[in-house]
């Protein structure tokens, strides 16, 4: 389990020399919000005020304006979280991927280095079956709870989507466990909400936010059952005007919903007096697409929609401000670690964002024979799409054109053909130098799981 690089850290710490380590170091709080696209933030810019409590909170810390996930669904770009690997390193890339146990995880650098560890997670694939519980003394998954270690799903999260543990259960559970546990260890709590994910079905009171006045109950298009097209090439299923606009104002009241929850798990911590100890990661793994680019929902395409995330850090040694750069949530692992006292804790590929040499962006997705590899780089972000019939460069200027809607590949300064062989061939080294993802037994009831929010066989 990527033990021998975790307690290497504490011979480091040991070694003759060396600075005896802090009496107390800072609790770790990462929250990942499923499916949060950054534009649908009233925090970065939308109209929309989906996120006042995230916007407050924010205005504590660091808000990085211009971070990106790496990949644009769940297991690969959570692996990237948590391991600072790119997709081709830890090669977690398909449904049937196991994160590989030789992967070093944020949560065992920091459990060998003295904290308590959980896992929260409502997504199916965050779970041990997945491999995503290495390095959690607790674990409460959508997949297992914490009096299952056999992968075997939990009663109450088979039968129906509504029957998730919700926000505000999972904030209960965290709460619940910071209540048993050693007040002089410092804590690390991953929690993985997902009230913004297919099928959105936010309380009425959040979803009328953003209805008409007097709006009757709608009924929400399949997002998973539309005909996807390939973007830039084919187009998919239209739906009308007010359709899409139907999903969008359930989609921002889930948001809305989600960023309330948030609130009141902050007003607890600080009514506990956890909140000025701990440094507190607030990131999402990916988008969603209302066919921007031809296509719905997710794990189809690299455009911004999809892959543009929002990412704010508060705590303990951190100076509020925002920071324009670009920047990729694979730097988060080594960031909170940096942020717990541990520079000499390496993990991964990833840098401190902190530090002035934080990591340039790069996105892979591999989808239905499909492969999508995409950087930023001269001020253009570029996606190189290809296979299954496709072989598709394109190159956007997204300082005048955020949306991504006017490709200038073909313009002469562009030199696509060189980044398109260099995008390329960097993927291929990574795939050859990287890690072997193991293979999860997916039983019918994970299958199932997973067709209810959307994910087929």
């Amino acid at each position: 389990m990527g033990w021998i690089a975790a307690l290497s850290v504490l011979l480091v710490a040991a070694a003759p020399g060396c600075s005896p380590a802090k009496p107390a170091r800072p609790n770790v709080l990462l929250l990942v919000v499923d499916t949060l696209r950054a534009d649908h933030t009233s925090l970065l810019g939308y109209a929309r005020e989906t996120t006042p409590r995230l916007d407050a909170f924010a205005r504590t810390g660091i808000v990085f304006e211009d971070a990106r996930a790496s990949s644009s669904w769940t297991k690969p770009s959570m692996a990237s979280l948590l391991t600072g690997l790119s997709a081709p390193a830890h090669g977690v890339e398909t449904v049937e991927a196991r994160l590989p146990e030789a992967a070093t995880t944020l949560a065992e650098v920091l459990w060998a280095n003295g904290y308590r560890t959980a896992l929260f997670s409502d997504n199916p694939y965050i779970s041990r079956p997945f491999g995503f519980a290495q390095g959690y003394e607790a674990v409460i998954d959508y997949a297992s709870g914490s009096e299952r270690s056999d992968g075997a799903l939990r009663e109450d999260t088979v039968r129906d989507w509504a029957q998730r543990s919700g926000a505000a259960a999972l904030n209960a559970r965290l709460l619940a466990w910071l209540d048993g546990g050693d007040p002089e260890r410092p804590w690390f709590a991953h929690v993985h909400y997902m009230e913004p994910h297919w099928p959105y079905q936010p309380p009425p009171a959040f979803h009328a936010r953003f209805r008409p006045p007097g709006a009757s109950a709608v009924e929400l298009a399949n997002l998973w059952q539309l005909e996807p097209g390939v973007a830039g090439a084919v187009t998919g299923h239209v739906l009308p005007a007010r359709d899409r606009q139907d999903l969008v104002d359930a989609y921002d009241g889930a948001v809305a919903f989600w960023d309330d929850r948030f609130g009141a798990l902050i007003d607890e911590l600080e009514r506990r007096d956890q909140l000025d100890d701990s440094v507190i990661a607030v990131v999402s793994d990916h988008g969603e697409a209302f066919y921007e680019h031809a296509t719905w929902a997710h794990q189809n395409s690299l455009y911004d929609e999809l892959v543009r995330v929002p990412l704010v850090l508060a705590g303990p040694g951190i100076e509020p401000r925002r920071d324009p750069r670009n920047v990729s949530a694979v730097d988060l692992p080594s960031t909170l670690l940096a942020l717990a006292g541990l520079e000499a804790a390496k993990i991964g590929s990833g840098r401190s964002l902190l530090q002035s040499d934080a990591s340039s962006w790069d996105g892979r997705l591999a989808h239905e024979g499909r492969r999508y590899h995409a950087t930023i780089e001269q001020g253009r972000k570029w996606i190189v799409s290809q296979g299954a019939g496709l072989e598709l460069v394109e190159a956007f200027d997204l300082a005048s054109d955020p949306g991504e809607l006017r490709d200038r590949s073909h313009e002469p300064e562009a030199r696509a053909e060189l980044v398109r062989r260099r995008l390329l061939e960097r993927a291929s080294h990574e795939r050859t130098a990287g890690l072997e993802a193991d293979s999860a037994k997916v039983s019918e009831e994970m299958k199932a799981a997973l067709r209810a929010i959307g994910y087929a066989d």
